[in-house]
């Protein structure tokens, strides 16, 4: 990040004083474990050869047992067409990677202080702070703009274990797009060479930065991402979730719209494979 910021400045030709923020984007849900410090416990060497201590990159599928008893659950209480949930759950959200660490290796879930998404730890680095993207939460841990996240007893159904995980695994405040997760602390002002007190926006997904950046402002426009996913995204006024759409999160893209979603996450590594790109890399 170092490198980057003060190479963007550089090339830009412009003073620190004229950059008025600083945002980024990450895949998600690329999962942490953290202390109370937020260092990751892949740090410490009391965790070092724990595989859980390590992230979970988003398109990492370990957790799949674990998001086919979250489907079955969700089956059996008739709510997995329910906006928030959006059809059938992924193994690349957050909840199932949890419930993969606290069944492989409780150890690790006891000595996590939270799991957070990486570009949330990025600006919660940045800032000093424990607040989180509602891009993340929302997309990834089904936090709901009314209702926040699932109710305990929904959790506890998943696993009993999980009763409590939000107010211990998942605490922090909810940040829409749009307003600022923090202001950038004198420490990283200082290594990025930017000014302490800068505006840190809340992190949001890869693929959906590009939904403002592609000039998408308006219900009847889309999005249309080809890359190692397949994604297509569009903006509405209303709550939908139906025929492979997901994604009822408002203020997460564009402030004042839900963003919904359909798409394909492996695409482009299932193109590579069956065009035998990475036999040749």
């Amino acid at each position: 990040m170092q490198e980057i910021v003060t190479h963007a400045i550089k090339s830009s030709g412009l003073a620190s004083e004229q950059i008025k923020c600083i945002g980024v984007d990450f895949t998600s849900c690329t999962m942490l474990s953290v202390d109370r410090n937020g260092i990751p416990l892949s740090r410490q060497e009391q965790w070092k050869n724990h595989k859980n201590a390590y992230a979970k990159l988003w398109k990492h599928h370990g957790a799949q047992r674990f998001a086919d008893r979250i489907n079955a659950v969700l089956e059996e209480k008739n709510l997995q067409y329910s906006p928030v949930f959006g059809g059938r759950i992924s193994c690349e959200l957050m909840i199932p990677k949890i419930m993969e660490t606290l069944a492989e290796d409780p150890e690790i879930y006891m000595a996590a202080d939270a799991f957070v998404e990486a570009g949330d730890w990025v600006t919660q680095m940045l800032t000093h702070t424990a607040n989180r993207s509602i891009s993340m939460a929302g997309y990834k841990a089904w936090y709901d703009n009314a209702n926040r996240y699932p109710e305990a007893n929904l959790l506890a159904s998943f696993d009993p274990a999980l009763e409590n995980v939000v107010s211990d695994k998942l605490a922090g405040n909810i940040c829409p797009i749009g307003t600022p997760v923090g202001t950038l602390t004198t420490e990283w002002a200082d290594i990025l060479g930017l000014c302490p007190g800068l505006p840190v926006a809340p992190a949001i997904i890869d693929s959906h930065a590009g939904v403002p950046g592609c000039g998408v402002s308006r219900p009847d426009q889309a999005m249309l991402v080809l890359g190692t996913s397949s994604v297509l995204i569009s903006l509405g006024s209303e709550k939908y979730s139906e025929k492979g759409i997901y994604g009822n999160v408002r203020d997460a893209i564009v402030p004042g719209f839900y963003a919904l979603e359909s798409g394909l996450a492996c695409a482009g590594d299932l193109l590579f494979a069956e065009c035998g790109v990475y036999g040749n890399l």
